[in-house]
């Protein structure tokens, strides 16, 4: 609050900022929001009295006294009323690298010299070269709101190619195939996660596209393969690449580990979780807290908390990037290639088309589509748990267990095996003649006997 006449402090979507109030040479009461600076309100309100009392005060005209945060909150209204998915971010950019620089300066005295020389700076600062061009991509935005209200003639935001800094192509860790074998099958991992991980990395899927899928989306009776339609993301958003005047959608083949995993989700897990069977506009695999679809924050913690689970890395190969959601779709994309899926046709399964999307299922393109999915070798069944007897093995020796269940399906250690020396021992091992030789687990503990009983290593 203050207890200068005629300003008074508000909180407008989290933000501080100044509101002056005068009355004009019609005795009508005006409201101006000037931005954050209480000095600048002080400033702003003696000039408007002294316009109001040489009667050059015009209200129908207060784009060349606007500010940049006053514009900024203006937009930061209209995109909020359209449903912006990154308005927090967005204005989280325009807040702290921004608005201290150039949020007092009105619209009509912004240069794109001045925004250059921002943009210079914030690399000076250290700031990665992604984030300078996200902090730009908001400005631009708001300028663009004051070109088309007409408060400014040009956006100066408008830069000349090479002013922004340009984002280097680094290679994105992805998980290898035993790693997201794990993700979908380890029991430690709760079943609806593991159904939308199957998405991500069965299907190629965007996370957005994997968490607005509704159940109507799958066709089961789609000659070959069933099919699943990706044209929205989220809660029923715009697909990442549409334009706004045609929706980009693309029809996705639904690899028969998925679908397998899809018709145990529905006939039992679905029900188990939610308290009844699906509907065909429900969503495929919502949140269970909240009964919609995932977002992106909720996804990568959960995500974090399920690698720390089942002993995967969060970052491999010395990488400073940590692998996030999207490593599900770069695997699904080079273990798919790895096993002899066209690259031509696989781009086609995963990314939006360019032209008219696919009208049938029936016509060579679709059959085609179907091989290459079908060409990633992947089983979603975790095998039984079988212990291997040796030759003069201890009768009395520790037992695996038979079942394939409990904590995880066989990745363990029995306590009363000794580290080391000699005496018997045992070694358990995932089998099964339906899994690749890759995603099995190999010997846990080899089989071995003191060197005196004349028995090597296996």
């Amino acid at each position: 609050m203050t207890t200068d006449t005629g300003i008074r402090q508000r909180t407008i979507r989290g933000r501080r900022v100044y509101e002056i109030n005068f009355y004009d040479q019609g005795g009508a009461r005006r409201f101006e929001i000037v931005g954050p600076s209480r000095r600048r309100a002080r400033a702003v309100r003696a000039q408007r009295l002294a316009e109001v009392k040489a009667g050059t005060y015009r209200p129908e005209a207060p784009g060349a006294r606007m500010t940049l945060d006053e514009l900024a909150t203006r937009w930061a209204a209209e995109k909020a009323a359209d449903g912006m998915r990154s308005l927090s971010d967005a204005e989280a950019c325009y807040r702290n690298h921004v608005a201290p620089t150039l949020g007092d300066v009105a619209l009509d005295d912004l240069t794109p010299r001045m925004v250059a020389d921002l943009v210079t700076e914030l690399g000076r600062r250290g700031l990665a070269a992604k984030t300078v061009r996200n902090v730009h991509g908001a400005l631009h935005s708001i300028l663009e709101l004051g070109r088309f209200d007409e408060l400014i003639g040009a956006n100066p935001a408008s830069l000349p190619r090479g002013k922004l800094p340009k984002v280097g192509k680094k290679k994105k860790p992805r998980f290898s195939r035993d790693e997201l074998w794990q993700l979908m099958t380890d029991p430690a991992i709760a079943e609806h996660r593991r159904v939308f991980y199957a998405l991500m990395g069965l299907a190629g899927l965007r996370l957005g596209e994997a968490s607005g899928r509704r159940w109507r989306d799958l066709d089961e009776d789609a000659a070959g393969l069933a099919a699943l339609t990706v044209d929205t993301q989220y809660d029923d958003q715009p697909l990442k690449t549409d334009d706004g005047e045609e929706t980009h959608e693309r029809i996705v083949p639904v690899h028969p580990a998925l679908r397998a995993t899809l018709e145990r989700w529905r006939r039992e897990g679905f029900a188990a979780l939610y308290g009844r069977h699906p509907g065909a506009d429900d969503w495929l695999c919502p949140d269970p807290k909240t009964g919609e679809p995932r977002t992106q924050n909720q996804a990568v913690k959960a995500l974090y908390r399920d690698l720390a689970r089942a002993g995967i890395p969060h970052r491999v190969g010395g990488s400073k990037r940590g692998r996030g959601c999207h490593a599900f779709r770069h695997a699904f994309i080079s273990l798919a290639r790895s096993d002899g899926a066209r690259r031509d046709v696989l781009e086609r399964v995963t990314h939006n088309a360019k032209g008219d999307v696919l009208d049938g299922y029936t016509d060579w393109e679709w059959s085609a589509m179907c091989e290459a999915v079908s060409c990633l070798r992947l089983e979603v069944e975790r095998a039984q748990v079988h212990h291997l007897e040796l030759a003069a093995g201890d009768p009395a020796g520790p037992r695996a267990s038979l079942d394939g269940g409990g904590n995880g399906g066989g990745d363990r250690f029995d306590p009363r095996i000794p580290s080391g020396g000699g005496g018997s021992r045992t070694r358990v091992r995932e089998q099964s003649a339906t899994l690749p030789s890759t995603c099995v687990v190999c010997d846990l503990c080899f089989a071995t006997r003191s060197p005196a009983d004349g028995l090597s290593r296996r």
